[in-house]
């Protein structure tokens, strides 16, 4: 209650506590799992100094992470079309989100698709060559 002895102990515990809680769900983002990262944000009482935080920090994820959504996928498309050049400067916009998730891993997808579709290129092109001497 309002006039325990305890209550600034409990609210200066709530708050570490909410601290280290968005440490770990800004951690839980960072690492490629926003539902994770957006569950323990929920749970920041509304009564700490990190509630308005959480809120707006779990808004920003999200926009992040459709923005990254859309811009892999947009590199996909490039790579199915084989346009490397649009897929190169495509996956280089995940660079620039601020989440390492989208940035490292899903980056190195893309490259590793986009090497995968240059070489299946590259022997379709050698056959095509080899068909038209033989």
């Amino acid at each position: 209650p309002e006039g325990s002895p305890l209550r600034s102990t409990v609210d200066q515990r709530l708050d570490r506590w909410s601290r280290d809680l968005m440490e770990l769900a800004e951690s839980a983002y960072q690492n490629g799992d926003l539902d994770t990262a957006v569950k323990a944000a929920q749970t920041v009482p509304m009564r700490t100094a990190m509630f308005a935080l959480a809120g707006d920090r779990m808004n920003q994820w999200k926009q992040v992470w459709e923005q990254a959504e859309d811009i892999y996928t947009r590199a996909k498309e490039a790579i199915d079309r084989q346009e490397w050049t649009i897929t190169l400067s495509t996956a280089r916009e995940l660079l620039k989100l601020g989440n390492r998730y989208w940035a490292t891993t899903r980056y190195q997808d893309l490259m590793t698709d986009l090497q995968a579709a240059k070489d299946a290129e590259k022997a379709q092109r050698k056959a095509a060559k080899r068909a038209q001497t033989a």
